[in-house]
This record gives structure tokens, C-alpha cells and sequence, in this order.
């Protein structure tokens, strides 16, 4: 049985790395739908959630064309403030390097009355 030597073992080898390293790479997935705090009699809205740690994480408030952007924690979690009113179309998503994910879109919903002690 013959053995290939090793410089072949290599170049193959190496040659299949650079293969790995520039196969595309699997697209980031939208953001889940956070949570929405709000808007309050001032129309602040505060959306939070968790995304992949360290990513950028942006919102857009379609009816304004206002946003609001952060860098999430390292565990991902993230709290971005907007001024919304009800019905407001909200465009998120988030990048991590020159990554960024699909497009979550969704609507303000009516503010929650607070409960009667």
C-alpha cells in the first residue's frame, strides 16, 4: 500500500480550507419580534429583545422616518427608544460585521391600559 507524501497531504488540505473559507456564508436571520413597550402619553416606545451578542441592532419608524440604533450587549440583549403612535410601521434589523440580517417589519399595537390596583 503507498502512502502519499506529505506535501500532497498538505497542499489538499490546504486547498480545502481555502474552499471552506470562501463558500458563502448563511444569511443572518431577522430579528425576532420584540418586546414593545409603550408609546406613553409622549409617544415613547421602547423595543426590547436579544439579537447575536455585540451586533448593531436598528429600527425605523416608517411613519416619521425616525430611528433609533445600538450595539447589543454580549449576551444580545438590547432596549432601543423611538417616539411611535399607534399603527406605526416599524422596519428592524441587525448587522454583525459585514453581515446583516433580513428585514423583521410590524406595526405598533394600541397602548395596554394599565390594570386598576
Amino acid at each position: 500500500m503507498r502512502t502519499l507524501p506529505r506535501r500532497l497531504l498538505l497542499s489538499v488540505a490546504g486547498a480545502l480550507m481555502l474552499g471552506a473559507c470562501l463558500a458563502p456564508t448563511l444569511p443572518l436571520p431577522p430579528p425576532a419580534e420584540p418586546s414593545i413597550d409603550g408609546p406613553d402619553e409622549n409617544g415613547v416606545t421602547t423595543l426590547s429583545g436579544k439579537v447575536e451578542g455585540g451586533a448593531w441592532v436598528y429600527a425605523i419608524n416608517r411613519g416619521s422616518d425616525q430611528g433609533a440604533f445600538e450595539i447589543a450587549g454580549d449576551d444580545g440583549v438590547y432596549s432601543l427608544t423611538l417616539i411611535t403612535q399607534e399603527g406605526d410601521r416599524i422596519q428592524m434589523w441587525y448587522t454583525v460585521g459585514s453581515q446583516t440580517s433580513d428585514m423583521l417589519e410590524f406595526e405598533i399595537p394600541s397602548p395596554q391600559p394599565e390594570p386598576e390596583p
